[in-house]
């Protein structure tokens, strides 16, 4: 009797969780906001600002991850600079100059269109800490929430199956590891949350409730396409598409009626249209520059040669504790951990054996579709048309492994479907060596460097518990619900605010008390590498310099370039202007230099002196200082009207007081048409004289005009200076 009340009493308990369980996710929330927690890696700062008088820090659970350098470095550094932008459509705080930072890069604004980035909100209301917060912990809550509903929806209402599928999605190791960038988290929540709504549209007769759905779904799908990441959209949208197809099938005898959901539906479009119309139009400059661009805008992808991706999810299970010789990195390596091919194999088996359920053809056609294109690929017209070009296979696959993981929810969580299958005795030998084969191929085509004996083992240990625990519901959700713990939720730090690094910071407290006498609180500085250029040098070759054999020069620094070419001068100019229109006060010219001890090995292996070919025809013997030299000249001539300070690296001491031979810089020269030269000097040393300078300065004052750019040493003769501060490797 005692074992019965135990069992009604734990019965009672879960169906109180269940039943509030959105009032119990919106009071974490309230708690996780008031307290600004966050998983943000902006504690990665440390190491570049130091405070020293710093004796705390503020992550209370695992660790900053320098790897995800697109969050702290960039995403959210700019969320918290619109603080000091008064949440402008435009700022000036990222390149000096207006930037739209709506469209593009996603940013909070004070202004309508704000409703389509919802998690953003909290910013305009809140301090920094806590608006951080509000976004990270609102997306990560929404995103289960969501997911478990969502879960419900395919599971045909099974618990234990939407808690693991919600989980699975919310912590994937895809998720987690992007979870900052590219608004990866809010394309599932609005994917979903529109299948959702258009369930729960056409199973409601009540026409007040429809046009509730109906809003929301307009709302949903605006903030669907305002990600702005395609390679995600597209692939994804294909999924929730087809998810959508068979909700609507499923609902075939639901109520229609064509004078009240047809102006419903032209409402919906109408006013999508007209608020993307009206964004759309605010941004065309920002958006015409994208699509001009190299990247994204003339994308065009094929797919295929994704074959090896496919297994590594399994590798993802470690990704939080080592990611020693993983392939590219872990955020790249990452994905859904959708225990490939178990989905297809068990969707294949219902449909041949139980039933033609359409949910499972749905997502097994979806499925289908995108493992062509990334293993074998599309013909080029094709991958146009379902605008797949946009999507590289590295992205799309992520899309797949997430279609493989319905297709296991789906698959297992249909009835009697684990029973049937077990009662074959072949069935847990079979499965047992599909999970060492699948561990064999991921070691073989992927991690054969990343997998150690023991990471190995492990990873097809999990897998192996996984495939054999299919059967039994209940042990299979709690092994999916350990897996997805281990493998995402331990990725990001739980940290305490941002105080530590934005206020609390001396040096964050001595920047943002400077304050040049112009009004201006930051003097920019531009530099640009005239003569080494890796990407220069290889897509247009022509700008190359080439030995006399005709192969194009490079050496531990770099692919060089060829200092007569005529459009190169122009190119760079123009470099400079564009910087100088930007709002640079100063561009520093670096690497304006022949190649210095340049060597080349015949065919017989031998090293001997390099010679070059230069493009440019001359009536005279081409050499190093009338390159260089005659390169300066031209620049500083060619920029006599320009608005800041231009300057220019010397990179030798001899080079400081006459010529030098081998790379063809002087700086006597280089002070009569330049206002500044810069000098590189080794760490903690001084490898100039200034004495020697004073005499190859026309005018001014040598402490004002020579800049050495010093290494963990400040210079005690110089009022100008480039401080580098290095920090020793461990």
């Amino acid at each position: 009797m005692d074992q019965v009340n135990n069992i009604s009493q734990k019965r009672n308990r879960e169906s109180v969780i269940w039943r509030y369980r959105r009032m119990i996710g919106l009071a974490i929330f309230i708690v996780a906001v008031l307290f600004s927690l966050n998983g943000s890696s902006i504690g990665s700062w440390d190491k570049y600002v130091r405070d020293a008088s710093k004796t705390g820090d503020a992550v209370l659970l695992g660790e900053s991850r320098q790897v995800r350098s697109d969050e702290w470095c960039v995403f959210t550094p700019m969320s918290l600079s619109q603080y000091y932008n008064h949440f402008g459509r435009t700022s000036d705080i990222l390149r000096a100059t207006d930037t739209d930072v709506y469209m593009v890069y996603g940013q909070c604004v004070k202004d309508w269109s704000v409703v389509f980035r919802p998690f953003q909100i909290g910013y305009l209301f809140l301090d920094p800490g806590r608006g951080l917060s509000f976004y990270w912990c609102g997306r990560l809550i929404a995103l289960f929430l969501v997911s478990l509903e969502f879960g419900m929806l395919i599971t045909e209402r099974k618990h234990y199956y939407s808690v693991a599928y919600a989980l699975m999605v919310t912590f994937a190791p895809a998720i987690q590891w992007w979870y900052c960038a590219v608004s990866f988290p809010d394309m599932l929540v609005y994917g979903q949350g529109l299948v959702l709504c258009l369930n729960g549209y056409l199973k409601t007769n009540s026409y007040r409730k429809r046009m509730l759905y109906a809003a929301v779904m307009t709302w949903l799908e605006g903030a669907y396409l305002l990600v702005l990441y395609p390679a995600w959209q597209i692939p994804f949208f294909y999924i929730f598409l087809l998810t959508g197809l068979w909700v609507i099938i499923s609902n075939q005898s639901a109520t229609f009626h064509w004078k009240k959901d047809i102006p419903i539906a032209l409402a919906s479009i109408a006013i999508l249209g007209i608020c993307m119309g009206l964004i759309i139009t605010r941004s065309w400059d920002t958006i015409q520059k994208v699509m001009n661009s190299a990247y994204p805008g003339h994308r065009l992808e094929t797919g295929g040669g994704g074959g090896a991706l496919l297994f590594r999810y399994l590798g993802n299970l470690f990704f939080p504790y080592t990611d020693f010789n993983v392939p590219g990195n872990v955020c790249e390596s990452s994905a859904f951990y959708d225990l490939f091919p178990l989905g297809i194999l068990l969707s294949v088996y219902i449909l041949i054996k139980k039933k033609r359920d359409v949910l499972t053809m749905c997502l097994l056609g979806a499925t289908l579709a995108l493992g062509i294109f990334v293993v074998a690929g599309f013909p080029s017209l094709l991958s146009q048309l379902t605008l797949l070009s946009q999507s590289p296979v590295k992205r799309c696959v992520v899309a797949l492994s997430y279609a493989n993981m319905l297709l296991v929810f789906r698959s297992a969580s249909l009835s009697d479907i684990g029973s049937k299958i077990s009662q074959k005795w072949y069935i847990l030998p079979a499965m047992g060596l599909l999970a060492l084969g699948v561990a064999w191929l991921a070691n073989a085509c992927l991690y054969r460097l990343y997998f150690t004996p023991m990471i190995g083992i492990l990873c097809a240990l999990a897998l192996l518990c996984a495939y054999l625990s299919i059967w039994h519901d209940k042990t299979f959700c709690i092994i999916m619900c350990i897996l997805c713990l281990i493998m995402g939720a331990t990725v990001n730090p739980i940290r305490m605010g941002v105080r530590d690094i934005t206020e609390e910071n001396s040096l964050a407290q001595a920047i943002t008390g400077i304050t040049r006498e112009d009004g201006k609180s930051v003097y920019m500085v531009a530099q640009i590498s005239c003569f080494i250029d890796e990407m220069l040098a290889s897509r247009s070759t022509q700008y190359a310099l080439r030995t006399e054999t005709g192969f194009n020069y490079s050496d531990e620094n770099g692919s060089w370039l060829d200092p007569y070419i005529a459009d190169l001068r122009n190119y760079i100019i123009e470099l400079i202007r564009e910087l100088y229109d930007m709002g640079f006060d100063e561009v520093v010219l670096a690497d304006v230099m022949h190649p210095v001890g340049a060597t080349v090995q015949t065919a017989e292996g031998e090293t001997i002196k390099a010679k070059f070919l230069y493009t440019r025809e001359m009536s005279y013997e081409p050499d190093p200082v009338t390159a260089i030299c005659g390169f300066a000249v031209y620049v500083a001539n060619e920029l006599k009207d320009k608005p800041g300070l231009l300057s220019i690296y010397a990179d030798s001491p001899q080079a400081l007081v006459r010529n030098n031979e081998d790379s063809g810089q002087n700086a006597v020269l280089f002070m009569k048409i330049y206002d500044r030269v810069f000098y590189r000097t080794d760490r903690y040393t001084y490898t100039y004289n200034l004495q020697d300078m004073e005499g190859s300065v026309p005018y001014g004052n040598v402490h004002d005009r020579f800049v050495p750019v010093v290494i963990n040493l400040i210079p005690h003769d110089n009022s100008s200076w480039v401080y580098i501060e290095q920090i020793a490797e461990e």
